[in-house]
């Protein structure tokens, strides 16, 4: 699949995506963008309402990302379509150093 087609498909993964790059540039300025602040209030403006629309998220891809995190989304599409045609479903979340441990321990 072509990019500008995988970029038309799962948008809640790309939503994910996002807000997962957004939440990075915070904790340790990587270079996202050129204009991080830019991009910023325009994401927060993007998820101000209640329900994304495909083409408002396809628009922010397009004019606020860089070739290089296009390319990075394009490749977390492809490896995500590969896991979903394998019937693996992947969750992502945090473990405090305590619960980190015990699953250390039960292993």
């Amino acid at each position: 699949m072509k990019k500008a087609e995988l970029l038309k498909t799962e948008h809640s993964v790309q939503l994910r995506w996002l807000s997962n790059q957004l939440d990075n540039i915070s904790r340790n300025n990587r270079s996202f963008s050129s204009k991080n602040e830019v991009v910023e209030r325009a994401f927060d403006k993007l998820n101000s309402g209640l329900i994304i629309a495909d083409a408002d998220l396809e628009h922010f891809i397009f004019i606020h990302l860089s070739k290089i995190s296009q390319q990075r989304l394009v490749t977390t599409l492809r490896v995500n379509k590969k896991r979903m045609g394998l019937g693996v479903e992947r969750l992502q979340v945090d473990l405090s150093s305590l619960n980190n441990g015990r699953l250390n321990q039960i292993l």
